[in-house]
């Protein structure tokens, strides 16, 4: 029996090998279904990782191997074949909402920069599509005042998915899937296949911050898809929440996937811009960005603001987003207390460009929320290497850890706030997360890679 070194020896593996998330890597494992035996591999070594490491070497540098660098046998097995990707394959993108309206938050953004950042790294064509009624219309792309801003249109090409297409949904439409669910079923059934990003589960488990309705509208939606799509979690918080989901709900999953992956953030340089030449004043600033709703935290946020202003701390805040559900009477606070004090400014119309403009400028980003499925805004602010103060809740502490950013309470975000107005200099400032920040592209690449390592296998069931 040929140890795992001599496997190791013989294939002449690279010592330097890009990232690929645990997600990826357990996809590969389960479609790696002749590869070698996780059980030699532990007798071998005490534990499974170099497995997960050999699978993963191997679809790296597959194209570079010859079968005969394998022995069959009674011990270990000859690897897979080569993987390809049959011809005409495209990927079709749902952006169905983001053609009627950019709401401007963080399932936005994803959309725009996965669109972005597609076509760069797989050379599998990306055709963006939204629906009307029972059909799915191409998506035309056009720019708008900037080379940064761009409006998405529905066409009136229709499209029509064949059986190697891959059908992505970045979207979060419930009545879309609802009203054609005999469509996804016939496309899966055809063998096309489906995937759908999953953002969070928060209307099925907090119904009251969300409008009347919206509870049960996600519940169905998300019932529905489970029955024909893989999925892909933005947070291991999110993927462990829809384990429970479908374990406590014993929904059958037919060897479908449940996979996740983290989004990213990119750098801007707004130098670059007439926005960076906006005037801004010798003083701390403070932002949070999101839709204004309750579970944002906003209010708390004013709270403690009004008290530091009320002992004379001198420091600017910005909320940065679009007016949500449920928050009129946030909105009316806001728009009351900035009328009378410059020190609260409300960016309720802020573009893509604006965003990257106060992330630009700001020292601290503030993020109350009281759950999310994953914290974009904490990722873009962490990428400019800025200080951020967030509620101790799960998801947060899987992206930052256990670190002085997070606060459990109004009180304690005061004091942290104080402090950093005292000093912003203090050592526990500059404490970098030991969270592996990506790009967009990285992110976009990953989920790519996912999406595309989907070869015939018929016992892929994960989660």
């Amino acid at each position: 029996m040929e140890s795992c070194a001599s496997i190791i020896r013989i294939v002449k593996l690279p010592t330097s090998l890009s990232h690929f998330t645990k997600s990826c890597l357990r996809r590969l494992l389960a479609v790696t279904t002749a590869g070698i035996p996780k059980k030699l591999i532990k007798a071998v070594t005490g534990s499974g990782s170099l497995y997960f490491k050999l699978v993963k070497m191997y679809l790296r540098i597959q194209d570079k191997i010859q079968p005969q660098m394998f022995t069959r046998g009674e011990d270990f097995v000859q690897m897979p074949p080569l993987m390809t990707q049959p011809e005409h394959r495209k990927i079709y993108i749902d952006i169905t909402s983001l053609t009627h309206r950019d709401a401007g938050g963080g399932i936005q953004r994803t959309q725009k920069k996965f669109l972005e950042y597609a076509s760069r790294v797989t050379e599998v064509p990306i055709v963006p599509i939204a629906s009307e009624g029972n059909n799915f219309y191409k998506v035309v792309l056009s720019s708008m005042t900037t080379e940064f801003e761009k409006s998405f249109n529905r066409s009136d090409e229709l499209v029509s998915l064949e059986r190697n297409d891959v059908f992505f949904s970045l979207d979060l439409n419930y009545l879309s899937l609802i009203s054609n669910l005999d469509f996804y079923l016939k496309l899966s059934k055809q063998g096309t296949d489906i995937w759908f990003l999953i953002y969070d589960l928060l209307p099925i488990d907090y119904p009251n911050y969300f409008s009347e309705g919206i509870g049960d509208l996600h519940e169905t939606w998300l019932n529905n898809l489970l029955k024909f799509a893989n999925v892909i979690c933005i947070s291991k918080t999110v993927q462990d929440n829809l384990v429970s989901y479908i374990r406590d709900r014993e929904i059958i999953r037919n060897n479908l996937l449940n996979l996740q992956v983290y989004l990213g953030a990119d750098l801007f340089d707004v130098q670059k811009y007439s926005l960076a030449k906006k005037t801004t004043r010798n003083r701390k600033k403070f932002i949070a960005v999101g839709t204004l709703e309750p579970r944002k935290g906003y209010d708390e946020i004013l709270d403690v603001c009004e008290r530091l202003w009320a002992r004379g701390e001198i420091f600017d805040v910005h909320f940065i987003g679009k007016l949500g559900w449920k928050s009129e009477g946030l909105k009316n606070r806001v728009t009351l207390q900035s009328g009378i004090n410059p020190s609260l400014l409300w960016h309720s119309d802020a573009t893509d460009l604006d965003l990257d403009y106060h992330y630009a400028t700001c020292d601290v980003l503030i993020a109350a929320s009281f759950d999310e499925g994953f914290g974009l805004p904490i990722v873009e602010a962490l990428q400019r290497n800025k200080v951020v103060f967030a509620r101790k809740i799960n998801i947060f502490e899987e992206v930052i850890g256990k670190s002085d950013f997070l606060f459990e309470s109004e009180k304690d975000l005061e004091l942290k706030m104080s402090e950093f107005l005292q000093d912003s200099k203090l050592e526990k400032f500059s404490l970098i997360p030991e969270f592996k920040l990506h790009t967009w592209q990285e992110s976009t690449k990953e989920i790519l890679d996912i999406i595309l390592l989907d070869d015939c296998n018929e016992s892929r069931k994960l989660g």
